[in-house]
């Protein structure tokens, strides 16, 4: 029997917590969205398929936005109520509109469910499969929250520095910090540190935020390992965190006989843990943001810690985004070409065909966007507004560098290697 989930226009889950992500950098106390352009899911999509039923069933269509479902082309229903369709063939449509969010459905029936056998088209682009994730399976969700587990944490110990009370968690973390039992009248200064000295200092510290007028508080997710708080008033206030990660099982072990060498790999493996989010990050604390190049050595450290091929493929769909490309990812050269170059590595890894095909035409894109910037030569160089990156290296970089053109020929090669996957002739690529 088939499982209903919740389903998408393709790509649309990705981007929307793409948007969601990169809105989240606090730095220094304000506000600071990514600095590249980033897709928003579509506004309008219609679900299109046809089933049989041998006998009546009740369609009931679940959405979080308005919608109507029609049946044969005649009959129509709102969304969130029960719809008796009587037996036989039927065509079935269902269109959405989200002012902001995802417009995602879920249905379930005896007859029918929403699936992978959907198809789905934003009313002007060519028919195309849907998207869900086997996790989003429950009338009761809603894929607009991603599907983080929670645990309590509380700290170690409390330290009392500078005019702070610092609570020391023992290790780096991220999640929700609750304040009890505060002082409502205060202005609390909370600082949030990788370490010591940084939860003492709430002027150069990178997170922080002033709190009053309540009793308590829950703070927006954030990472930290000290927290400290400063002007706490008359009451001092206890501190916990509930923290927020991504079920991850670790497939991947190392041990040695040096403890030290031990201690360097179980801090490797918690960071990437840290790291590996709605996508991989580049960072928890300060950017938040997905980088390709850093999220290309994730998938490589993924391969062999956790093999989780969801992560992987939400990162690169994210990082894609939609045609057309009027900027290189990231807005950096060498990232184009690595985020080509991993979707076929995630290929070789896993033998998904079927993703490469999902979202080829959109690699093939970005490719074509890459060529179109090169120099009359075929090389690669800095255009207006390009950042050649090449991990902040000091050198001259306003003509073709070596580091760019070999990662140009991987991705002319890797591109003959998509095609040829494709039915396609791959060898004009190599001819590049």
């Amino acid at each position: 029997m088939k499982k209903a989930k919740w389903i998408w226009y393709y790509g649309d889950f990705e981007i929307y917590h793409s948007l969601l992500l990169h809105s989240r950098r606090e730095q220094y106390g304000h506000d600071y969205p990514s600095m590249w352009s980033i897709p928003a899911p579509h506004p309008t999509v219609s679900y299109r398929i046809n089933y049989h039923s041998d006998e009546p069933d009740t369609l009931r269509l679940v959405c979080h936005h308005k919608a109507f479902l029609e049946v044969d082309g005649k009959f129509r229903y709102p969304a969130n109520s029960d719809a008796v369709i009587p037996a036989g063939d039927h065509r079935v449509r269902i269109d959405v509109i989200a002012t902001s969010g995802l417009p995602a459905i879920y249905l379930d029936s005896k007859y029918l469910v929403t699936d992978e056998s959907w198809t789905v088209d934003d009313l002007a682009l060519p028919v195309s499969p849907v998207g869900c994730w086997e996790v989003f399976d429950s009338p009761k969700q809603n894929p607009e929250v991603f599907p983080f587990a929670y645990e309590r944490i509380d700290p170690v110990k409390v330290i009392k520095r500078d005019g702070f009370r610092v609570f020391d968690f023992g290790r780096e973390s991220f999640g929700l910090i609750h304040i009890e039992g505060a002082d409502p009248e205060a202005k609390m200064q909370v600082v949030y540190g990788e370490s010591l000295e940084e939860a003492c200092d709430y002027e150069e510290s990178i997170v922080k935020e002033t709190v009053s007028g309540s009793e308590s508080y829950t703070l927006v997710p954030r990472a930290f390992r000290y927290i400290g708080l400063k002007n706490e008033g008359a009451k001092k206030p206890a501190v916990y965190a509930d923290f927020e990660y991504l079920p991850l099982e670790r497939k991947g072990s190392f041990s040695c006989n040096r403890a030290s060498v031990n201690k360097i790999w179980e801090v490797c493996a918690h960071t990437l843990h840290l790291n590996s989010r709605e996508f991989f990050l580049d960072g928890i604390k300060r950017d938040r943001w997905c980088w390709s190049g850093d999220a290309y050595q994730s998938f490589m450290a993924n391969n062999y810690l956790f093999f989780d091929p969801e992560i992987t493929k939400r990162t690169i769909v994210a990082l894609l985004g939609r045609p057309p490309y009027n900027q290189h990812i990231n807005t950096i050269n060498d990232y184009s070409l690595y985020l080509i170059i991993a979707a076929y590595e995630y290929y070789y890894s896993t033998g998904d065909a079927e993703f490469i095909k999902t979202y080829y035409s959109r690699l093939k894109a970005l490719y074509d966007f890459v060529v179109s910037r090169l120099d009359e030569q075929g090389y690669m160089c800095r255009r207006e507004r390009d950042w050649i990156f090449v991990d902040w290296s000091p050198m001259d970089k306003s003509g073709p560098l070596c580091a760019e053109q070999i990662l140009l020929w991987q991705c002319h090669k890797t591109m003959a290697l998509l095609a040829s996957l494709m039915g396609e002739d791959g060898a004009a690529y190599l001819s590049e």
